[in-house]
């Protein structure tokens, strides 16, 4: 018998966990949750103000839960380690319910080391039902409006469209700013410029005429300002203006903020940005020791543990100098900060970027590199500045100049991240002279510019001040948007399809309230207060529930349908009832159906003519779609027979045909026709195989891997271009 259990959700964690803790302690993962929602019923009833829920196990998940009970009954004492966060502290809860009557603890690792392992089975907890409660509440708020509100959208737009509590709202963000910028209308403005002998090379400004500040909306001024500027042969250069200003030094990453950073640096989703930081805060081998590298990655919070602050002062001063330590501790004031975990940082200074190269990924890497200088700069001293404004005038004082030069006098914190406008930092002082000479003028076209469209940053950015959703839950909604094709992607930007504009028009028209950025942002804070333990969850999901019924009827009564808009017609008449046939959307695919379907049953397949013959008769086949993915059916009415859909790429093996079979998971994977008891070729590969011919053997099968092509049979790999 074990005596003590340790139940993580990753399995990447109990590698790095076990090293620490020895082989009096037993390490499983629960692969997350174990239990949820069903997924084809909505499983919530709500009657007389009680809320009843149906949870059942997660599909697949049925060995997991045996080896838990199994883990959990040969064990004495039992510690629940999910993740330190409202997601984390529901799986512990649903693994609770697996233990019976025996005695469990809830522990919590901030990071994965020893110190924070140590720590964390030093400081056993209770579940906080407060946490477990919300996650629930969250968890069925979203459940109610994805099946109440989807089944909508098909009947007023299109089948399997999707809605979302915070998602819907996410994508009306993007549709309302793309919205502006088709409405924008460009402005030409015009602004001067002029060298001056006494600064050869830099350029000054006009920055007033008179005592007005420019705005020359028309060449025809622009060029009389000009002329008349020309006319001047000396200006008066005036006292500079010198001005001392702080570079703030940046606070240490949370979530939403390093989501946005590796947006802005990398161009990378929020949803791999997490999986990286996942890696390493579960950890990594470092010489054959697995090792945390990061704090917990799910984190609203920029507080930093006093232990994590004088470690960082002292490394400063040992690496740079005491007077770059900060000893100022930043207090940020920001609303819906849960603060229940420090910001994210590496668990040791240590742990040097440049130390690690041959243990970590490039992504990884990138990341660690980046979240280590961001920790290491926040604990350094503001940067501090010299501001030096010149300026120039004529002499009857009519037309000014000038020009802004900085000059670092402290660099502090970009000692680690660099100084930024280089361009600007460090150039000599001007001279001051009674008077100067005009050497140069001109006039540069401008054009007044839209708001720029979001990408995965800024729009993690706007979200946030919205106050709609909460660090976790920012991936998730992003890829949501693009893996339903709301949004495509372009120029790193996210661009509303035109079933996005749709389905966004249409829940703005039929349920304003809840596409409501108050609203929502209300929602997120009454499930802060659940948290918090003011408020219960079955209060907020009552009110919501009431609420959204109404919601839905008016919605279905006053909302029209525009599916009109996704009709494709044939131009053919329907052979039983002589109304037109039309292309729908089926549970399998397209198909042809009469336009008043399903009034009038006739409905055709939509068929392909195949390459591939048939193998029983030799007759031409046709690409059918099925329950399964497409496959093959042969044309000739006396034969009929059905087959797996086939690409013609011969098995290297035995040279007979390789077939496409989709899983029940929906995998697509290849598998040669004579697989089988009777012929025994063992020839299986679990991908799609493209029908290309190799360049080194001459086999007709290559499958795509990243941006190559890699043959079957001999393994040559070739660029895609």
């Amino acid at each position: 018998m074990t005596s003590k259990l340790v139940i993580v959700e990753s399995p990447a964690k109990t590698r790095t966990i076990q090293s620490f803790i020895g082989k009096d302690y037993k390490i499983i993962a629960s692969m997350g949750h174990i239990i949820d929602l069903p997924e084809k019923q909505l499983g919530i009833n709500i009657q007389n103000g009680h809320v009843e829920t149906k949870y059942a196990p997660i599909p697949g998940k049925k060995k997991v839960i045996d080896e838990l009970k199994k883990s959990i009954e040969a064990s004495k004492e039992i510690y629940l380690a999910t993740d330190p966060d409202r997601e984390g502290e529901a799986i512990a809860y649903n693994i609770s319910t697996l233990v019976g009557g025996k005695k469990y603890l809830r522990i919590l690792f901030n990071e994965i080391t020893k110190e924070g392992i140590t720590e964390g089975l030093k400081s056993p907890k209770t579940l906080d039902m407060n946490l477990v409660d919300s996650q629930y509440a969250r968890r069925i708020l979203d459940r109610i409006v994805g099946y109440k509100i989807s089944p909508f959208l098909w009947q007023k737009v299109k089948k399997g469209l999707s809605a979302g509590r915070v998602q819907s709202v996410a994508l009306r963000i993007v549709c309302e700013r793309e919205e502006k910028i088709q409405a924008f209308v460009p402005e030409t403005y015009f602004e001067i410029f002029a060298n001056f002998d006494m600064a050869p090379g830099i350029p000054f400004k006009l920055e007033k005429i008179g005592d007005k500040k420019l705005k020359i909306e028309k060449k025809k001024r622009s060029d009389e300002i000009l002329s008349a500027i020309k006319k001047i042969g000396e200006f008066i250069p005036l006292a500079a203006e010198k001005a001392e200003k702080k570079v703030l030094s940046p606070l240490p990453f949370n979530t939403s903020s390093m989501q946005q950073e590796a947006a802005k640096r990398f161009n990378w989703s929020p949803k791999k940005t997490m999986m990286i930081a996942q890696i390493l805060y579960e950890g990594v081998d470092i010489q054959g020791t697995p090792t945390g590298l990061i704090t917990y990655m799910r984190t609203d919070s920029y507080r930093v543990s006093d232990t994590a602050r004088n470690a960082a002062k002292d490394f400063i001063k040992s690496a740079f100098g005491k007077e770059y330590v900060s000893h100022t501790v930043k207090k940020v004031k920001k609303a819906n900060i849960q603060d229940a975990h420090e910001a994210i940082r590496p668990v040791s200074l240590s742990n040097e970027p440049s130390k690690l190269k041959k243990f970590l990924k490039d992504d990884q890497l990138k990341l660690y590199g980046l979240i280590y200088q961001r920790f290491l700069a926040s604990q350094m001293k503001d940067g501090l500045d010299m501001h030096n404004t010149y300026s120039v005038r004529s002499k009857e004082g009519e037309y000014l100049f000038s020009k802004t030069l900085r000059t670092v006098i402290f660099e502090g914190f970009r000692k680690v991240m660099g100084s930024g406008d280089e361009e600007e930092a460090g150039q000599a002082d001007i001279t001051i002279t009674s008077s100067t000479v005009l050497t140069k003028v001109w006039d540069d076209e401008k054009h007044t510019k839209p708001l720029p469209r979001f990408n995965s940053g800024t729009l993690i950015k706007q979200l946030e001040e919205y106050g709609i959703g909460r660090p976790s839950t920012y991936a998730s909604i992003i890829s949501t948007l693009t893996d339903r094709r709301y949004v495509e992607v372009e120029e790193k930007a996210f661009v509303p399809t035109e079933i996005g504009k749709i389905t966004n028009s249409v829940l703005t028209e039929g349920f304003p309230k809840i596409m409501d950025y108050e609203f929502t942002k209300n929602i997120e804070e009454e499930l802060d207060e659940i948290e918090q333990g003011k408020v219960k969850g079955d209060e907020l999901i009552i009110k919501y529930w009431d609420f959204l019924l109404k919601e839905i009827e008016n919605a279905k009564e006053n909302v029209k349908s525009v599916k009109e808009i996704f009709i494709e017609r044939t131009g053919r008449k329907c052979p039983s009832c002589g109304n037109e046939l039309v292309i729908r959307d089926g549970k399998y695919g397209k198909f042809i159906a009469c336009e008043t379907y399903p009034q009038c049953k006739y409905t055709e397949n939509i068929a392909t003519e195949s390459e591939i013959k048939c193998i029983k008769c030799g007759s031409v086949t046709e690409v059918r779609a099925g329950k399964y993915g497409n496959y093959l059916k042969c044309t000739n009415p006396e034969c009929a027979h059905n087959m797996p859909f086939s690409k013609g790429v011969i098995c290297p093996l035995c040279g007979g045909l390789i077939l496409e079979k989709r899983s029940k998971k929906g995998t697509i994977y290849s598998i040669c026709i004579n697989n089988n008891e009777e012929k025994k070729c063992s020839f299986i590969y679990f991908r799609a195989i493209l029908p290309l011919v190799c360049k080194k053997c001459s086999h007709k099968g290559a499958y795509k891997k990243g941006k190559k092509t890699e043959c079957i049979k001999c393994g040559y790999t070739e660029e895609i271009k």
